[in-house]
């Protein structure tokens, strides 16, 4: 199994079949710090064994490394045929706390494995990088 894409945005809206991106985000800038802010994150999966269930745990990490979002939870594809199997994962994150600028970093684990671990920088309103 692995990852095929993630995306920080500002909101994931999905209209029938049709899964629509808002304003992906290269970085968060925040008004000022702390701050409390909302944002989404669509992960895409691919060559996941079907009709199994399969342990997801996403951590958000401060530039400190300390451990500000954790969202545990389970996912199945089912299906019959034994061709690879793909999924997407959205998740929304409501007015997150953030302390400090510099950049963060969300993990993903997939059955105790980290899939992968993707950054992003919290900058100055008037430092962007």
């Amino acid at each position: 199994m692995k990852i095929i894409s993630f995306v920080y945005c500002e909101r994931i809206v999905q209209e029938n079949q049709n899964l629509n991106i808002i304003n992906p985000l290269n970085m968060i800038v925040p008004i000022n710090m702390p701050t409390n802010y909302s944002f989404s994150i669509s992960i895409g999966l691919y060559d996941i064994p079907a009709n199994q269930t399969h342990n997801l745990k996403i951590e958000l990490l401060s530039p400190s490394d300390e451990m500000i979002f954790e969202m545990p939870g389970e996912f199945k594809v089912d299906n019959d045929t034994e061709e690879k199997n793909a999924a997407q994962l959205n998740i929304d994150i409501n007015n997150q706390v953030f302390k400090e600028y510099g950049e963060y970093k969300t993990k993903v684990y997939i059955n105790g494995d980290v899939l992968g671990e993707y950054p992003i920088e919290v900058v100055k309103r008037n430092e962007r990088v």
